[in-house]
């Protein structure tokens, strides 16, 4: 299955927070909720997410087809997405107040194959 794309992402985020809202969860109840479903399923030896979750809302299937979402994912791109979800579900002044912007994985991937590349070079030693 291709990954879907942006402003496909963007409006799953969107509804979810609808549902999410409705149930009373802010958008730490909707990360760590998203969060712990992701690493039941993905990364079975991880320690359980400390953050806040909710039964209800991962009952949603808002909140099961995100982490359905993220598991056909890299894992750089997933945990962008996640934290895409988060700073977008918060409070506006919140985000800008922390300075809340993410760096996507394909900006991220190549600076760190750079990095790889140059990190014999005397210039990083």
């Amino acid at each position: 299955m291709s990954q879907p794309s942006r402003l496909a992402l963007l409006r799953r985020i969107r509804l979810l927070g609808k549902v999410a809202s409705e149930l009373n969860c802010n958008a730490t109840t909707v990360a760590g909720t998203a969060l712990r479903l992701w690493c039941k399923q993905q990364f079975k030896f991880a320690p359980t997410p400390k953050l806040p979750s909710s039964s209800e809302l991962a009952a949603t299937p808002e909140l099961r087809n995100l982490v359905e979402l993220l598991q056909e994912m890299d894992f750089l791109e997933a945990s962008y997405w996640l934290s895409s979800a988060y700073a977008m579900l918060t409070h506006e002044t919140y985000r800008k107040k922390l300075a809340m912007f993410f760096t996507p994985a394909s900006l991220t991937r190549g600076l760190l194959d750079d990095l790889a590349a140059h990190a014999t070079s005397p210039r990083f030693q």
